[in-house]
């Protein structure tokens, strides 16, 4: 019989390609630059309440309305925002911070399209007004949509649930007497238009939350497919493909000279072997 060819040691199999980690702290520079950006965003917030609700001699009076509680609380949370991104280990209540970035988007989109195009007419002639109700929205709502990459991977009921400052809000100028002396009544529980205004507002709101929600996901969805491709990793060819098990880590195969027969088979001249209990043949 012919003797068995070697056997080849077994193929090592390549390396696993491995993601990186969602939670995996961004480049310190990035980290300086996103929390400078964030408190833009406070500052902006800070100074149209500031022009607005403040006076010298009556003070804060005028936090009972949603445009200047709404941009008081934006303020106070994009500067806390802007820290937890540059401490070590913020990047791990990530998911946290982004959903309330998204109830903030919410809150100021509404006051923006309620106070422009239903209240007051657009007066963006005023500096104030324009700070509240446009140019802190638009930077609220852009930091949600552009910076950080958390709210990629939002679920799709949180939008929903993005209206919960708005809501609390309602509740609020209820109990403590205020809702029927702002707005003309309308938010007023005791008025018949309560809940036609109440649940035409947050209608709004839910599809203006979806609306960011979609534009979110689409920026994603351009950047995945605008990223280079990775380079190869070990055992890896340029395609970035992996080739056949049996070939990785393999001499290449060596064809022998012409004339000659492959490693552990017999010459072509040799005889095949007979039986030995057959006449030899002649």
């Amino acid at each position: 019989m012919y003797p068995p060819p070697p056997t080849a040691p077994p193929p090592i199999p390549p390396p696993p390609m491995t993601a990186p980690s969602p939670s995996a702290a961004p480049h310190p520079l990035a980290r300086i630059g996103t929390a400078l950006w964030r408190l833009v965003v406070a500052a902006s917030a800070f100074y149209g309440v500031y022009l607005i609700a403040y006076d010298p001699v009556r003070g804060w009076d005028k936090l009972h309305f949603l445009s200047q509680s709404g941009s008081l609380i934006a303020a106070i949370c994009f500067a806390i925002i802007a820290i937890t991104v540059v401490i070590p280990g913020g990047h791990r209540i990530e998911p946290a911070i982004t959903y309330l970035r998204g109830a903030l988007t919410s809150m100021m989109l509404l006051i923006c399209i309620v106070s422009i195009f239903i209240l007051d007419g657009g007066a963006l002639d005023q500096t104030g007004f324009l700070f509240e109700h446009l140019i802190t929205p638009l930077l609220v709502t852009a930091d949600f949509i552009f910076v950080g990459r958390a709210q990629l991977r939002a679920k799709a009921w949180q939008p929903l649930t993005w209206i919960f400052i708005a809501l609390g809000y309602m509740i609020y100028i209820n109990m403590v007497g205020k809702a029927g002396s702002i707005y003309g009544g309308m938010l007023s529980a005791e008025k018949p238009t309560f809940l036609p205004y109440t649940a035409g507002f947050l209608a709004a709101a839910i599809a203006l939350n979806y609306t960011v929600f979609g534009l979110t996901k689409l920026r994603g969805s351009i950047a995945g497919s605008n990223k280079p491709p990775q380079a190869p990793g070990p055992g890896m060819p340029p395609g970035g493909h992996p080739m056949p098990p049996q070939q990785f880590n393999q001499p290449p195969t060596q064809q022998p000279p012409f004339g000659q027969a492959p490693v552990g088979q017999p010459p072509f001249n040799q005889p095949p072997p007979q039986h030995p209990g057959y006449p030899q043949q002649r």
